[in-house]
């Protein structure tokens, strides 16, 4: 009896096949038959349907007329398909290609598999991720969540070539986080507590007018994150800054016979970011130490260096050197 039901269930599954390998040949000579006597093209969904029943070449061709023909979604489709490695290997390039020509076409989702594609890569390039953020930089002006909250990571952190500017990423954070986006809900009260009042009320101006404000290279009011700074770091001086030079001050105040360690231990751990500075040492008024890190020329270029010492868990203050050498 056993036998009997294997052998029943195998002659099932021949005529299974069978039958689904007559409905794909059906279907691709239905196509071929279209396109060599003139009948109107085959509609995207008949083109996928040779995909999902394996006639991938006959599909993929079909794909790529109805691309050129002004289909983006067809492009699309193509793109997930070499991407996903749906016919053979995958191919992140030829997806991207693909990616582009749909996002050309104002595919929107196109655009945004394609920044991801281009940003997140192992081999990343600098035009690679200039264009991904171009690409977020269209879709969150038209209010693209995930745009927005990707951007407004990149700006808080100065990622991928850009400056740290936290006013303008927190404002697109709060954004995201007002139409519901659940992870820049989470990011936007760890990053709230970074800022002063009037810096967190500049931000949320901006997200309110992001249309008009759009972006642009220079930081938003980073003046505002200087004071946000000084606080933090205990100082009260607010100091003209334009013509100053200037230097960050990193840590807790020390004694001076654990001043090297605690460089040392700073300098390996924030890796070369700071290997283009000089070290110096600053005596408090209750007599520790306080390791800086200078010259740098401006106050934008102070705030940076403190914007990204902060994520990594080390007090910092931006400071105008009184004496500066010339």
């Amino acid at each position: 009896m056993r036998i009997v039901k294997v052998c029943k269930l195998v002659m099932l599954s021949v005529v299974v096949f069978a039958m689904q390998l007559s409905l794909s040949l059906f279907a691709a000579a239905s196509v071929y038959t279209q396109q060599q006597t003139g009948d109107q093209s085959p509609s995207l969904q008949q083109v996928l349907s040779l995909v999902q029943q394996g006639a991938f070449y006959e599909g993929m061709d079909s794909l790529r007329q109805l691309g050129d023909a002004g289909d983006s979604n067809a492009y699309f489709h193509l793109a997930q398909i070499h991407r996903l490695g749906i016919h053979g290997e995958k191919s992140p390039e030829v997806a991207a290609m693909y990616y582009r020509l749909a996002s050309e076409m104002g595919h929107v989702e196109a655009s945004a598999k394609l920044a991801n594609l281009l940003f997140f890569s192992e081999n990343a390039t600098i035009a690679a991720e200039k264009e991904a953020i171009s690409l977020w930089q269209k879709l969150a002006l038209n209010d693209d969540v995930e745009a927005l909250y990707i951007l407004g990571t990149l700006y808080w952190n100065g990622d991928g070539g850009l400056v740290a500017d936290p006013v303008r990423g927190y404002g697109l954070i709060w954004r995201a986080s007002e139409q519901g986006y659940a992870d820049a809900i989470a990011s936007e009260v760890i990053m709230a507590t970074d800022l002063s009042f009037d810096a967190r009320n500049r931000s949320r101006s901006y997200a309110d007018n992001l249309i008009q404000e759009a972006f642009v290279e220079a930081p938003l009011e980073i003046e505002l994150i200087f004071d946000t700074i000084v606080t933090a770091a205990g100082g009260g001086e607010q100091l003209e800054h334009t013509e100053n030079k200037w230097q960050i001050q990193v840590g807790f105040a020390q004694n001076q016979d654990r001043l090297n360690d605690y460089t040392k231990n700073i300098q390996s751990d924030i890796g070369s970011y700071l290997n283009d500075l000089t070290v110096g040492f600053e005596e408090t008024d209750n007599g520790l130490y306080l390791v800086t890190f200078g010259q740098l020329a401006s106050l934008d270029q102070a705030v940076t260096r403190c914007v990204y010492l902060k994520k990594k868990g080390y007090d910092c203050g931006a400071i105008a050197i009184k004496n500066p050498d010339r």
